[in-house]
């Protein structure tokens, strides 16, 4: 849709409600084709229209970083990085935190979760 046409009005009216937890979904590209079609230039503004339409936004990018989710990421007010105690995760971890830091994103905007099943005992 043009630009002008991504209002926050039309998020508020056009995004449909999830009854039983209370929140609105914008959900993502059905498959890689059509996320290709994504305008990244326009990610910027599609959530600036978000967060006027609603007191939270939450996105979920998943695994991979693009050209889609790096605007999401520096635009953010909060990132969530989910680590692991797999051995061999560390150096991919690394490795994005570095690519975070280089992109310019504030340390202090970046919360680790550490993903770690709890076992039977506790």
């Amino acid at each position: 849709m043009p630009p002008e046409e991504a209002t926050p009005d039309f998020f508020r009216e056009a995004l449909p409600e999830l009854k039983p937890w209370c929140f609105n979904l914008l959900a993502g590209s059905p498959d890689p084709e059509s996320g290709n079609h994504l305008k990244a230039a326009r990610i910027s503004d599609v959530i600036s229209a978000l967060k006027e339409s609603y007191d939270y936004v939450l996105i979920d990018i998943g695994r991979s970083l693009s050209r889609i989710t790096l605007p999401l990421i520096l635009h953010a007010d909060l990132n969530i990085l989910v680590v692991s105690t797999d051995t061999s995760t560390v150096h991919l971890t690394k490795t994005v935190w570095q690519y975070m830091k280089n992109k310019g994103v504030d340390a202090n905007s970046v919360y680790c979760i550490l993903n770690r099943a709890v076992g039977l005992e506790g």
